[in-house]
């Protein structure tokens, strides 16, 4: 997993990104992104940062309670049962919101505060 650290450096700040981006990859944009997303601002201004998990992380064993209480996307090239895996650990290390597509379907998740 690559990208995370800066996202613990942030929260630690008190800082929140806009979103965080997962991404299951290992294509160039993701090994990029993960590297310098806290160093290039997004054209909109706002910060959104990037964690991508590599093809030797284990989805159910990742620290990812950097998570909690953001809003997140995910993404794998992995095949669709290792993203619902990963959707699944996103959503269980307490994210706010959690979309992807895999499969051709959409999935979303809502942490609901009131349960």
């Amino acid at each position: 997993m690559k990208g995370h650290e800066h996202l613990i450096q942030l929260r630690r700040e008190g800082r929140v990104p806009h979103s965080v981006w997962i991404t299951d990859s290992d294509d160039h944009y993701s090994r990029e992104t993960a590297s310098e997303w806290d160093i290039r601002p997004s054209t909109s201004g706002k910060l959104f940062a990037h964690i991508r998990i590599e093809a030797m992380d284990t989805p159910e064993e990742l620290d990812l309670l950097c998570l909690r209480g953001l809003e997140c996307h995910v993404a794998s090239d992995r095949g669709d049962a290792r993203f619902l895996r990963l959707f699944q650990a996103v959503c269980d290390a307490g994210a706010k919101v959690v979309a992807g597509v895999s499969a051709g379907e959409v999935h979303v998740f809502k942490f609901n505060e009131a349960a």
